[in-house]
């Protein structure tokens, strides 16, 4: 996919006939430079298709470092969040400005680690991003030039654009005017020890013998390159555009291109929500008809088997002859389950039921249990607890002791 950068050269001056700018822009794609120019925004408009480019992320805007100010400033916090929270404060007091006013762009914020930040005038980049809007490009990344020079981590990079000179190292950034340049070598020189002997990467122009006598450095540290198809192509080419600090941060961000290709398609998922909404309603209400004639069938059946066998509960005969010879049924039965359904009908009645003994015999299927109950209207009360809970209950035997009675039965599925 191609993607155009587009390099403005001062601040956008806003006027009843649009916006005013001169800029610089570059096409390139798969790694190679397809057209590049100068022109402004009226002349943008002629050159450049904005169907072409409608994805933010094939749009790449450049701004001049001497309308950004680089801070790298330590923030104490235990998330990033709360370190990102915490910027505006610690860079107000290196801002003249209203922090009101003002854009922080952050890099990778890492707790324990300082932050570098970019910072400033939202109108700024409000103006800018208005102009590229008015040409139809919406960029999806916003770059100062002085971050994509392209040196080394451990070098210090020079760019020579006419008088104006960019300089770059680690964590510094700067726009200056040549008769500057020494004094600001100087100082970046300063922050090396003595024995460190950092390299001078040169683009686009030449240091004089007396910058480099003075600045403190020697020839052999000095490396030099051309810049062949211009600036702007250097800073595309040699540039770190992913590790630069993307200005679109906050309230300047880029939509997600998701959201905006759903948008297109609410009113139609609007319908689709109108008719699903209807099929759940129709089939909770088909639902509710059919639990309905459930219920009525559940009901009617109870009715006609109690107008036959009146509370009586009627076991399966098949199952009851194969217990009763030894066989097993065709169902199984455990022991867990027996043991469990007698659990439910002694909580439901015998309480204070104290058993004695219990054995499960697996040929018959069933249990013989041993206990104590107060008296038998209570045992017979269990009794019918445990057939309502489908189990078969013998009664072997009873037998008075003191104030309690003995039971002995066995236990089976109806």
């Amino acid at each position: 996919m191609p993607t155009l950068f587009i390099r403005f050269l001062d601040a956008v001056q806003p006027s009843e006939d649009g916006f005013m700018a001169e800029l610089e822009w570059l096409i390139i794609d798969q790694g190679i430079i397809k057209n590049f120019g100068v022109t402004d925004l009226r002349g943008l408009a002629d050159l450049v298709d904005p169907t072409d480019f409608a994805d933010p992320t094939s749009v790449v805007l450049i701004v001049p470092t001497e309308l950004v100010v680089s801070i790298r400033v330590s923030i104490p916090g235990r998330t990033a969040s709360q370190i990102r929270r915490g910027l505006p404060y610690a860079l107000e007091e290196y801002l003249t400005d209203d922090l009101n006013d003002m854009h922080i762009a952050s890099g990778t914020i890492r707790p324990g680690e300082a932050v570098d930040c970019l910072v400033l005038p939202k109108a700024l980049l409000e103006n800018w991003l208005a102009a590229l809007e008015h040409a139809g490009l919406k960029p999806g990344k916003a770059l100062v030039d002085g971050t994509l020079l392209g040196c080394d981590r451990d070098a210090i990079g020079i760019l020579f654009e006419g008088e104006r000179v960019l300089v770059s190292s680690a964590h510094e950034l700067a726009a200056i005017d040549r008769p500057n340049l020494i004094a600001v070598l100087d100082s970046l020189r300063s922050g090396w020890s003595p024995e460190e002997r950092p390299v001078l990467q040169v683009v686009n122009g030449d240091l004089t013998q007396t910058e480099i006598e003075r600045s403190g450095f020697g020839l052999d540290q000095i490396e030099r390159e051309r810049a062949e198809d211009g600036v702007l192509a250097h800073f595309v080419v040699r540039g770190d555009a992913g590790g630069s600090i993307n200005l679109l941060q906050g309230g300047f961000a880029p939509r997600r291109k998701g959201f905006s290709e759903a948008s297109k398609w609410r009113p139609v998922a609007v319908v689709v929500s109108g008719w699903a909404v209807l099929l759940l309603a129709l089939a909770f209400s088909e639902g509710w008809w059919a639990q309905q004639k459930t219920t009525e069938t559940q009901e009617e059946a109870q009715a006609l088997y109690q107008s036959i066998y009146g509370q009586r509960r009627v076991g399966d005969p098949g199952r009851q002859m194969l217990q009763r010879m030894g066989q097993r049924s065709s169902g199984p039965i455990s022991f867990t389950k027996l043991v469990s359904q007698f659990a439910k009908g002694v909580g439901q009645s015998a309480r204070d039921l104290k058993l004695s003994s219990l054995t499960y015999t697996d040929a018959r299927e069933e249990i013989a249990l041993s206990f104590t109950v107060e008296d038998l209207e209570l045992l017979e009360e269990l009794r019918g607890t445990l057939e309502q809970h489908g189990l078969n209950v013998v009664i072997n035997s009873t037998e008075k002791q003191e104030d309690r009675v003995l039971v002995n039965l066995r236990l089976g599925m109806l």
